[in-house]
């Protein structure tokens, strides 16, 4: 489910500007704010967990589960008539590396991978009428070998070519009871314990008998296949509140989850169809208890409605520190920087901020510990719905709450979608775009600091990003794009660690066919997102792994939606075998290895490369080729517009002169110009180096045209 409001949008112009940062925050701003307090929680051991194995659960029928009407919570009934603040962003430290590079890095965002996922056709097909809700709730989670995608009310697992090896309904997964149905999925793979960790919420059918019950869930598997056994656990049980968008994070001996609770119409008589937000609530489990199937250990926070939409993040690298962040840009009404409220008088300082909570201890040792910064921030405003092709409808994109956040190094990095500087900034009245903001806050500073806030903006209407990292630091974003010309589509960029100040150019993971407009057959409210996702792969951190939606032509219905994969890099390739290993020139070879793209591969032996008609990139791990002629004993190798690779194994050529000698590289290719990149607007100050070339495409997606019902809908 998601929290967002109807709004006005303006059609797209297309334009690309840039702006070298934002000047400092207003003295009011510039002093420290203080933390909000935390409503008191409680410790307790949990029963043990349920064991379920998703290969058990492949060949079961549908369930008695419906396609719930869901309600589409708003924390801020009169959002649309809020002015916006004038209030500009602050002056932040110049850029630092993210950590030392994973071997060697370029500056193209190479596209290695792209297959369908997930459709809303196929998930009816099937597991039934309860996967037929919109939106889908896109997650990705990358193992060592094989991928895990859950779309809101299922899950399915897909080998790294795109074969679909496994899939399960998450009704049947979680056992929610009859009458409920799962949805707001959120799936990680954590590379500390080598498991994947998901989270969900089931609600009971608000339509049918109105009664707001809900579970929450975590589960986590118990080796790093996902075809097998998983121990899940429901955390809390709701009567007559409803819980909203549980998020999942991790660190090096917790895992946490975070939710919001409301209860039904009713409770404000100034607004009598709207739900009330009731408090915000996060479980914090010690993650070693789970990751056996044993009972484990937990703090349960209590309701606190001084915390709006926090998201724990997921650590990339090790730590005992669980971090926690929200924007606390507008905590009272999530909207834009409304500061000061009356009730209570002036508790939440000075803002906009960022939020990010520190949780230290155990809750087996009854020693958690949660410490709070807030940093200053540039404004924040909710972002306009989004135009489209095709259709007076509008994509619902949203409100300014961060999505996804991880953590790498002492460095966190979050995502939103924003209505400020796309491109106007601090906007009277509704803003014109939305865009994409992403920042990066130092965790290891006292105070800690925001090192840089980007907002990306392309001209049109960007929403929903969602972000990963690789080994190196280089920042992996995908998102829902649309205008006035286009469908709702996904699209990708990225960040090379190597030049903080130069996004890649938008790149399309897959284009949409047709328009999104579930109001006018299918009963729905044009909702999109709310999350899309990115994930580092587990088994080679060089690369990151997307998934995304788009709309598909359906002119029975104009409301089907589907979900796209891709895998992304900065990375040269590598080169681990060859087989044969031996013979004279022409001789014909495999070449096994990394990051090799379609079309723009070229493998050497020595410093001789291959011609390039004989060479064929099967998969980003193996590709055929020719060996040119040569004599000796030579290093192969392999070169991308990201870099030659280092001198993997030896090919033996028939007369042998020398052993073989070290690999001094060779360039190997030559970049091809650069395009305009997407208007940014960032914080760092100073000269932006050119791009050093496009982003390549991989092979094209394909798509689901046949037509079916949403039915997730807007309480009224």
């Amino acid at each position: 489910m998601g929290s967002s409001i109807k709004r006005g949008a303006i059609a797209a112009i297309m334009s690309v500007i840039a702006l070298a940062g934002l000047p400092g925050l207003p003295a009011a701003a510039a002093s420290s704010p203080k933390a909000p307090p935390l409503a008191a929680g409680a410790y307790r051991q949990l029963p043990a967990p349920e064991l379920v194995n998703v290969r058990q659960l492949r060949g079961a029928a549908p369930g008695a589960h419906s396609s719930l009407g869901r309600p589409k919570l708003v924390k801020n009934h009169a959002a649309p008539t809020l002015p916006s603040p004038a209030n500009p962003g602050s002056a932040l430290k110049a850029p630092q590396p993210a950590g030392p590079l994973s071997g060697i890095q370029g500056t193209v965002l190479e596209q290695l991978e792209a297959f369908p996922g997930m459709d809303i056709t196929t998930g009816v097909t099937l597991f039934g009428q309860d996967n037929n809700i919109e939106p889908p709730d896109t997650q990705i989670a990358a193992g060592p070998d094989v991928l895990v995608e859950m779309v809101n009310a299922n899950l399915t697992v897909w080998s790294k070519t795109g074969t679909r090896l496994a899939q399960a309904d998450l009704n049947a997964f979680y056992g929610a009871p009859a009458g409920y149905g799962v949805t707001d999925p959120r799936v990680l793979y954590d590379r500390n314990s080598g498991r994947f960790i998901a989270s969900a919420v089931a609600i009971a059918d608000t339509q049918a008998n109105n009664s707001w019950n809900s579970f929450v869930y975590v589960a986590v598997s118990q080796t790093s296949d996902p075809t097998g056994t998983w121990a899940k656990q429901a955390l809390k049980s709701t009567s007559a509140v409803l819980i909203d968008q549980p998020k999942v994070g991790t660190s090096d001996d917790k895992i946490t989850l975070d939710w919001s609770e409301w209860i039904k119409p009713g409770c404000d008589t100034n607004n009598p169809t709207f739900a009330c937000f009731i408090g915000e609530v996060f479980s914090v489990v010690d993650k070693a208890d789970m990751l056996v199937g044993g009972p484990g250990y937990e703090y349960l926070s209590g309701r606190d409605t001084f915390h709006y939409a926090v998201v724990p993040v997921q650590a990339l690298s090790s730590t005992t520190t669980q971090y926690m962040t929200y924007n606390n840009a507008d905590p009272f009404f999530l909207v834009e920087n409304q500061c000061g409220q009356p009730n209570p008088p002036n508790q939440y300082g000075a803002c906009p901020t960022i939020g990010i909570l520190s949780i230290t201890g155990s809750a087996r040792s009854n020693t958690i510990a949660i410490t709070e910064a807030d940093r200053p921030t540039g404004s924040s405003t909710i972002p306009p719905n989004a135009v489209q092709l095709g259709s007076a409808g509008l994509i619902d994109t949203g409100d300014n709450r961060l999505l996804t956040a991880v953590w790498q190094t002492n460095q966190l990095w979050t995502s939103s979608t924003e209505g400020n500087n796309c491109p106007v900034a601090n906007p009277n009245g509704a803003p014109q775009f939305s865009c994409l903001k992403i920042m990066e806050v130092l965790t290891d500073t006292s105070p800690m600091s925001v090192q840089h806030e980007y907002t990306l903006w392309s001209g049109d209407y960007s929403y929903h990003p969602g972000i990963s990292l690789d080994d190196a630091g280089d920042v992996f974003a995908v998102f829902s794009r649309s205008s006035s010309t286009t469908y709702p589509s996904a699209w990708m960029t990225g960040l090379p660690v190597s030049t903080p100040n130069n996004w890649s150019t938008y790149a399309q993971l897959k284009a949409g066919t047709g328009p999104y407009d579930s109001r006018t057959s299918c009963g729905g409210h044009n909702r999109w997102g709310d999350y899309s996702g990115a994930s580092v792969d587990g088994g080679d951190p060089t690369d990151v792994w997307v998934a995304g939606e788009y709309a598909v032509n359906d002119p029975a219905r104009n409301c089907t939606w589907a979900t796209a994969i891709g895998l992304l890099t900065y990375s040269a390739p590598t080169v681990t075998s060859i087989t044969p290993n031996t013979g004279p020139g022409g001789t014909a070879v495999t070449i096994k290895g990394t990051n090799f793209v379609t079309g723009n591969t070229t493998p050497y032996f020595g410093a001789t490369p291959s011609q390039s008609n004989t060479t064929t990139v099967v998969t980003p791990w193996s590709l055929t080729t020719t060996a040119p002629p040569g004599n000796g004993w030579v290093l192969v190798s392999a070169a991308t517009l990201d870099g030659h690779g280092p001198g993997g194994p030896t090919y033996k050529y028939p007369r042998l002169e020398a052993a073989p000698g070290a690999f001094t590289g060779h360039a190997g290719v030559v970049a091809r110009d650069g395009v305009a990149p997407p208007h940014v607007t960032q914080t760092t100050v100073g000269p932006r180096p050119s791009n050093t070339g496009p982003i390549l495409s991989a092979p094209s997606v394909g798509e689901t045209r046949q037509p079916v019902r949403l039915r997730r809908l807007l309480l009224l």
